[in-house]
């Protein structure tokens, strides 16, 4: 499409495989320098734990919802989101959006029950998605991620 005059405005979607199967990561700064997000897509189909504690220098907007294209509201899934330095946990049985403040400690996300499955979708408004750990080690996705 890069031929047209609108075509570069078109981008291959980044599918990979990620822990629970093929999700998508799209850096969209390294196609459109003018977009500065990250977007994280990942179907979640069986239980398991996301992630330890951390922060980010950037906002963040986490939304999930059931993966029924016919009706996103179908949730079938129990999960624990914690949040803050005291590790405030929430639990979550239905479609969520939930904004991340940067600075914010979050994490673990433990999807506890998933009996359908359920998508997950960060969104990061940063050009470079970096994590800053307890300890103060910052970290980048090549550093060994436990990526949904």
């Amino acid at each position: 499409m890069a031929d047209t005059k609108y075509g570069h405005l078109f981008v291959k979607a980044p599918i990979t495989m990620r822990v629970q199967g093929k999700g998508l990561t799209l850096n969209a700064a390294q196609y459109f320098p003018e977009l500065q997000y990250w977007l994280r897509w990942n179907l979640i189909t069986t239980p398991w734990v996301m992630e330890e504690p951390h922060s980010h220098d950037f906002d963040q907007a986490w939304h999930v919802f059931g993966a029924n294209s016919m009706d996103i509201s179908e949730f079938e899934a129990e999960l624990e989101v914690h949040l803050g330095a005291e590790d405030e946990k929430y639990v979550i049985t239905t479609p969520q959006v939930i904004y991340i403040p940067k600075g914010l400690i979050h994490c673990p996300v433990v999807f506890k029950r998933v009996d359908k499955p359920i998508v997950w979708l960060n969104i990061a408004f940063a050009g470079d998605y970096l994590k800053t750990m307890g300890d103060g080690e910052v970290r980048g996705l090549e550093d060994g991620w436990r990526n949904a």
